[in-house]
């Protein structure tokens, strides 16, 4: 069984999705153990919005009601075509492909042999998807030029409840038979078959979620420039924060002009973020307001010691953007990445940064981590680990361009560099308002009308003010 789909996800679920890859966490896989090629994926089956969302999606368009066993991104670039395989012997597979600027030039398509010696293809068109039974032996191909971009997919591994595509697939048991006979199979297939038919479900309790964006070239370049301009004429903001900017002349903190050109346009698109970070990422009804910008113009010696951030709202978001590295970082990335033990151990740490809960090289004062930014939500030690207590923290590298939200809670601390240079780059502040719905969730009705008569006397009141200022203003 094989069917396709076009256009199978709107378009507000299609910005959401690829608002993922914008900093994908990439590893490297197989098709199956004894293949000589690999394949990047990027697993996404504990963020709600796929888990969730998506996930009804497929049902409601499918008329099935599908469980889940896992979600991922495959990526392939150039030259990684996958081996042949199967996935499961009672589930599904729901492939969509999400390359929007593919050209048929390219291939790229997924090959199907449900029949022995017959081959179907699937072109990967654009939010085209395609879902077989997961006993079909499939392979993906790359695309065939090295200057096409990563061959981008989203698949589901799904297993079937009661009703699949319509129809009733709930078991038949026979007076001779317990529903427990279904699953009774030869010794030498208990250890695979088994797992395969009973659904499973992963439940991750998040401690934080952190959302990034990478931002092009040509806008690093505006942002840098009005920090350079704002340098010297720019207000000083070192007095209200914790920043150990002093080993230079030039080492310093400025307040974000929010109010010219520059600095309105930042901040709508830093709100916009702000907007995505909560709804998309958090799924609440909220919105984000950046009210102050600051720059950080870091030299040799000069760091931040482990801080949170503030807001006006009780619920707060901090962030911080990467705009320019001294050579000496960038200088001690190389040696890390080009390192052959490290390569041997993170073979994708060039492309994907290093793993939550691992840090680069430190002993015999190697300098792994100088310049980089430590966030930390729960300090663990390698004990916590052995007794499978999930990592708390994570050592980020400058990257220009990319950019990083979370709640302002979130302790966090910037390591000195050593050498020539200057580290350039900017934090930023958001209120968060919550939307009355949000607030009301789980309200009874009693609960909703006294919280609008609240609302609506803070407005009287608000208003009551503002008359009286404004009156006071004139009679001066």
């Amino acid at each position: 069984m094989i069917k396709t789909y076009d256009e199978f996800f709107e378009d507000r679920q299609l910005m959401t999705i690829h608002s993922y890859l914008h900093s994908p966490k990439w590893t490297s896989q197989k098709s199956t153990l004894d293949d000589d090629s690999s394949f990047d994926m990027y697993e996404v089956s504990h963020l709600d919005y796929f888990n969730t969302e998506l996930l009804n999606h497929i049902n409601s368009k499918l008329d099935s009601d599908f469980t889940l066993e896992r979600i991922y991104f495959n990526g392939q670039d150039y030259g990684q075509d996958g081996a042949w395989h199967p996935d499961s012997d009672v589930g599904y597979t729901h492939l969509t492909y999400l390359n929007p600027d593919v050209i048929p030039d390219w291939g790229g398509e997924t090959e199907l042999e449900e029949t022995p010696g017959i081959i179907k293809q699937i072109s990967p068109q654009y939010n085209t998807s395609v879902i077989f039974k997961g006993s079909i032996s499939h392979r993906g191909l790359s695309f065939n030029s090295e200057d096409a971009p990563k061959r981008i997919s989203l698949a589901f591994k799904l297993i079937p409840n009661t009703r699949v595509f319509g129809e009733d697939i709930t078991p038949k048991v026979t007076d001779n038979s317990s529903f427990m006979d279904q699953f009774v199979m030869p010794p030498e297939e208990v250890q695979s078959g088994i797992a395969d038919k009973i659904p499973m479900k992963q439940h991750t309790k998040p401690a934080v979620i952190i959302g990034s964006a990478m931002f092009e070239e040509s806008v690093v370049d505006e942002i840098l420039d009005e920090t350079e301009r704002l340098r010297d004429s720019g207000d000083n903001a070192g007095g209200k924060l914790v920043g150990q900017l002093k080993n230079n002349e030039k080492s310093k903190q400025v307040s974000f002009d929010m109010e010219n050109e520059v600095g309105v346009l930042l901040k709508q698109v830093f709100n916009a973020i702000g907007d995505r970070y909560l709804q998309e990422m958090l799924q609440i009804g909220a919105r984000a307001d950046c009210y102050e910008i600051w720059t950080n113009h870091a030299f040799s010696g000069d760091y931040n010691p482990l801080h949170t951030h503030g807001s006006y709202t009780p619920a707060g978001l901090s962030g911080f953007m990467w705009l320019n590295n001294p050579q000496s970082i960038e200088d001690s990335w190389q040696r890390l990445i080009n390192n052959e033990d490290v390569l041997e151990e993170f073979p994708n740490i060039a492309k994907d940064g290093m793993p939550d809960g691992t840090t680069p090289a430190l002993h015999n004062a190697a300098g792994g981590i100088d310049g980089w930014t430590h966030i930390a939500w729960d300090l663990t030690t390698r004990k916590d680990v052995d007794v499978l207590r999930p990592y708390g923290s994570s050592y980020l590298k400058p990257t220009v361009g990319q950019m990083f939200i979370f709640p302002n809670w979130l302790h966090h601390e910037v390591y000195p560099f050593f050498g020539d240079g200057e580290r350039v780059s900017i934090a930023m502040n958001w209120n968060v308002q919550f939307s009355d719905e949000e607030i009301m969730k789980g309200f009874n009705k009693q609960q909703k009308e006294d919280y609008y008569a609240k609302v609506k006397q803070e407005k009287w009141e608000s208003e009551i003010l503002e008359t009286a200022r404004r009156e006071k203003v004139e009679n001066e």
